[in-house]
C-alpha cells in the first residue's frame, strides 16, 4: 500500500513540473494526468465495479480539477472508443475540417506536438474548436509524458494508418464526445473514461 501511495505522489509531482509552456490548457492535461492516474490504480484494485452516476460523482468531487460526467455521456464514450474508428468518430464531430485535421495529426505517435500547439494557436478556428483541439493536445502531451517514462502504453492503435497510443486516441475521442453530450465541461471527464477503456485494449 504504501507503494502505491508513493507512485500516486510521485506521478502527481511529476505532473505538476513537466508542462506544455504554449498551450493555454496545459494546467487541464495535468489534471487529466493526476486523475488517469488515480483512476488506473482504482481499476487495477477492482475499486471501478460500473459507471453509474454514483460513481461518476464521487470522482467528479474527489479527482484534481473536479471533471465532470453523466453516465449517458459514459456510455457513449466507451461505445465510441471500443466499436468505432478513430477517423469515423472525428469526421462525425461537427467540428470543421481544420479542426479535425489538427486533431488527427495530433493523436499520431510521430506528431510535434509544440509545433501544433502554436499553429493551432494562430489559427483561424474558432475559440470553441481551438478549445477542444488545445484540451486535447494537452492531455496527449501530459499522458505521452507519462507513457514515455513507464513505457505501460505502447503504440497499438493507429490513425490515418499512423501508429498512435490506444490510451491517447481513447482520450482525444473521449473529449469529443464528452464535449458534444454536456458542453467543455465534460472534456476532461470524456478524456479520462476514453483513456482507460482505450489503455484496455493495449
Amino acid at each position: 500500500m504504501k507503494k502505491l501511495y508513493f507512485a500516486l505522489a510521485f506521478f502527481a509531482g511529476l505532473a505538476t513540473v513537466v508542462a506544455q509552456s504554449n498551450n493555454p490548457f496545459n494546467s487541464r492535461g495535468v489534471d487529466f494526468l493526476n486523475s488517469f492516474t488515480i483512476l488506473t490504480a482504482d481499476y487495477q484494485a477492482g475499486k471501478i465495479k460500473s459507471l453509474d452516476q454514483a460513481t461518476l460523482d464521487y470522482y467528479s468531487k474527489t479527482l484534481p480539477g473536479r471533471p465532470k460526467a453523466t453516465v449517458a455521456m459514459a456510455a457513449a464514450v466507451v461505445d465510441g472508443v471500443k466499436k468505432s474508428t478513430p477517423e469515423k468518430v472525428i469526421e462525425q464531430s461537427g467540428l470543421s475540417p481544420a479542426a479535425k485535421d489538427f486533431l488527427k495529426k495530433s493523436l499520431q505517435s510521430n506528431s510535434q506536438l509544440d509545433n501544433l500547439v502554436g499553429q493551432v494557436n494562430v489559427s483561424k478556428l474558432p475559440t470553441n474548436e481551438k478549445e477542444i483541439v488545445l484540451t486535447s493536445m494537452a492531455v496527449t502531451y501530459h499522458l505521452r509524458k507519462h507513457k514515455d517514462r513507464q513505457q505501460i502504453d505502447p503504440d497499438r492503435c493507429t490513425i490515418n494508418d499512423q501508429p498512435a497510443s490506444c490510451a491517447s486516441v481513447g482520450a482525444g475521442l473521449g473529449i469529443i464526445i464528452g464535449t458534444a453530450i454536456c458542453g467543455l465541461p465534460c472534456a476532461v471527464g470524456g478524456a479520462l473514461i476514453g483513456g482507460l477503456v482505450g489503455s484496455l485494449k493495449d
